[in-house]
């Protein structure tokens, strides 16, 4: 919240509404004091429905964590962060059990982006180190990239008597999902034009197979790439075209032997590019 990280000269406040609460922000309690906020609205507002976002500041940089969480981790600094945000969902949960509202609340965790890997130089120091910014695991790319590693991020959602407890599916969705999904589940119609897909189907089980059937994945106002089902074309350098089910590191560029699936993917970029509505995708 200070140079170099942040580009101001004025140290940000830590403000509770419209009230500053705190400055300079001890950025070690930032994660605790955002639990405790939430939990806090879980307790006292007991009366009917609320909706709740949490956004945590950390793991962004520069790394922050209360000291009883450092050293926890064999993954350095960054684990020791991951574990308060653990330690926070579990204080979470625990209040929405003893509140009695955990049967009747839908829990999403999820991220924004992939790490960010391709850091500029005033981000690396205050002793901010490289591997601080984690790790894509076995994606290539990063935030600010097209690839798998930028975009595709954990998807967790616990929705007691809903969702099977265990069950995981490979099938696509997106954070534009979430929106139409949690009005599906209350009831209400979404909005005409709403970008999103009404996922409640595929996190239940009732159906095998997202109504999310297509995705394209943008830098800013450039379109770089499309994906309809398992195929997906980058045309950043090129065609670039990968089958993400036999290969979601996109190791392989198999576009010279599939040229028909790239011409038909690009059309499809073409097509929202200019405005027009696409037609039902051919898997």
């Amino acid at each position: 919240m200070i140079r170099p990280w942040v580009q101001t000269d004025e140290p940000l406040w830590l403000y509770r509404g419209a009230e500053p609460v705190e400055h300079p922000v001890d950025q070690d309690q930032l994660t605790m004091r955002y639990t405790q906020e939430v939990t806090s609205v879980i307790r006292e507002d007991s009366s009917g429905p609320f909706f709740a976002y949490l956004a945590y500041s950390m793991p962004h940089l520069p790394l922050r964590t209360a000291g009883r969480f450092r050293g926890r981790s064999r993954a350095g600094l960054y684990g020791d962060v991951i574990e308060a945000i653990d330690w926070s969902v579990g204080a979470i949960l625990e209040e929405l059990e003893q509140s009695g509202k955990a049967d009747e609340t839908i829990v999403i965790f999820t991220s924004d982006n992939g790490p960010w890997l391709n850091l500029p130089d005033r981000m690396l120091s205050g002793g901010v180190e490289p591997w601080h910014a984690g790790s894509p695991g076995p994606l290539r790319g990063a935030k600010h990239t097209t690839y798998e590693g930028g975009v595709r991020v954990p998807f967790i959602v616990r929705w007691p008597g809903t969702v099977p407890a265990g069950a995981v599916t490979a099938e696509m969705g997106a954070t534009l999902d979430v929106y139409a999904t949690l009005l599906a589940a209350a009831g209400v119609a979404p909005p005409e034009g709403c970008d999103g897909h009404d996922l409640t189907g595929l996190w239940s089980g009732k159906t095998g197979q997202s109504p999310r059937r297509e995705f394209l994945y943008h830098r800013g106002r450039s379109v770089q790439g499309v994906r309809v089902g398992p195929w997906k074309l980058r045309t950043v350098d090129g065609h670039e075209l990968f089958q993400l089910d036999l290969d979601p590191s996109e190791r392989y560029n198999v576009a010279a032997d599939n040229p028909q699936v790239v011409a038909e993917l690009r059309r499809r970029i073409e097509q929202f590019q200019a405005g027009g509505a696409s037609p039902p995708p051919q898997e």
